[in-house]
């Protein structure tokens, strides 16, 4: 895990991006790359945000540190993908944190 999240902060983003999907794989036992993943979350690269809100959702109720970012992201994010990918990652840490759509 380690290794990941250090990718996260690669200089390529293929390489953060593939970081962020490799974590999201590993589900609630990747908890201790929440913070790296919320840094991650202003990545300049939609190709890298997406996956990180990906990751974060696939850990759950561990990624509640998130939840505030997220929810700035579902509100300000100019890219729909992103933003429905950061409503997505609340509704898996915190279901109903959100009002319904």
């Amino acid at each position: 895990l380690s290794e990941w999240i250090a990718d996260l902060k690669a200089p390529a983003p293929v390489s953060r991006n593939a970081a962020a999907y490799e974590i999201a794989s590993m589900g609630p036992a990747a908890a201790a790359a929440v913070p790296a993943l919320i840094a991650a979350l202003d990545d300049e690269i939609p190709a890298v945000r997406f996956p990180v809100t990906v990751a974060l959702g696939e850990i759950g109720p561990a990624a509640e540190a998130a939840i505030p970012r997220l929810k700035l992201m579902v509100e300000e994010d100019l890219n729909d993908e992103i933003a429905a990918g950061a409503r997505r990652a609340i509704k898996r840490i915190r279901p109903g944190a959100l009002p319904p759509e």
